[in-house]
C-alpha cells in the first residue's frame, strides 16, 4: 500500500495516507490497528522519553525493548493483561515475537511510543471518524467533505461554524496530543483500557488520559 509523505509538521491520517500536505515523494508503509492512549491535556508530554518509560513500567503496562535496534518498541508489562481488557479472541492473541532474528511486527500485539512533539499533533482514523461540531454538537459523518486541508479547519455543514479541527470531539477515533502511546496489532473494541489503568497515568502525569482506535502507520516523526 502506498501512503503520501508531506512537509514537515502536517498531521496524518488513518488508511495508510498522510493528509494534508504538498507532497514531496511515495513511500510505501504498513498501516496498523492499534488502540491508542493519550493524555486529554493535548499539550502535555514528559521531560522526556526516559521519563514516560518510567511511568508506563511503574504502571506495569510496559515491558522491555522488543529488540534494541528499534528504541520506541516494547513488550507488554507484567501487569498488562490486568490493566487492558481483552474480548472474545484473546487466547489466540501473540505477546512476543516467535523469531527475534526476523521479526514480523504483524503478528504480535506490541507497544509504540510516538516521538516527542513540539506542538500537539492530530491523529483520527477517517474511515471510522463521526466527530461532533463543538457549537452545536450534531456529529458529521462525512466530515472530509467539510475539511479545509491547508489550514485544518473544519466546517460544520449545519451550524455553518467553523474550527480547527482539533477543537472537535473525535470520541473514540482520533485526538490531539503531544504524545501518543499505542498497543499495536489491537482490532477496535478488541481491547479497552480499564478504569484501572487509566486512573494510574493520570495520578502518574498530573493529566486525565483517554483513548481511541486507528488504522495507520505507526508515527515515525
Amino acid at each position: 500500500m502506498a501512503c503520501i509523505v508531506p512537509e514537515p509538521d502536517t498531521h496524518m491520517l488513518s488508511s495508510n495516507k498522510f493528509f494534508p500536505g504538498k507532497y514531496l515523494g511515495i513511500l510505501v508503509e504498513t498501516a496498523y490497528r492499534q488502540l491508542v492512549l493519550c493524555p486529554s491535556d493535548s499539550n502535555w508530554q514528559p521531560a522526556s522519553r526516559a521519563e514516560l518509560v518510567t511511568i508506563l513500567q511503574r504502571v506495569g503496562m510496559l515491558g522491555q525493548l522488543v529488540t534494541s535496534a528499534i528504541p520506541d518498541r516494547f513488550l507488554i508489562g507484567d501487569a498488562f493483561m490486568q490493566l487492558f481488557s481483552f474480548m472474545g479472541c484473546a487466547p489466540s492473541i501473540e505477546f512476543t515475537p516467535k523469531d527475534l532474528h526476523n521479526i514480523d511486527w504483524l503478528e504480535f500485539v506490541f507497544i509504540q511510543l510516538s516521538p516527542a512533539q513540539a506542538r500537539p499533533r492530530w491523529r483520527v482514523d477517517k474511515e471510522s471518524a463521526k466527530p461532533a461540531c463543538p457549537h452545536c454538537q450534531r456529529r458529521i459523518p462525512a466530515w472530509i467533505q467539510h475539511y479545509h486541508a491547508n489550514d485544518m479547519i473544519l466546517t460544520c455543514p449545519h451550524c455553518k461554524q467553523s474550527e480547527h479541527a482539533c477543537r472537535w470531539r473525535w470520541f473514540d477515533a482520533g485526538a490531539c496530543a503531544r504524545q501518543f502511546v499505542s498497543i499495536v496489532n489491537v482490532f477496535p473494541k478488541e481491547s479497552m483500557p480499564t478504569e484501572t489503568v487509566l486512573l494510574q497515568l493520570q495520578q502518574e502525569t498530573g493529566v486525565p488520559w483517554h483513548y481511541f482506535y486507528l488504522h495507520a502507520p505507526l508515527f515515525t516523526d
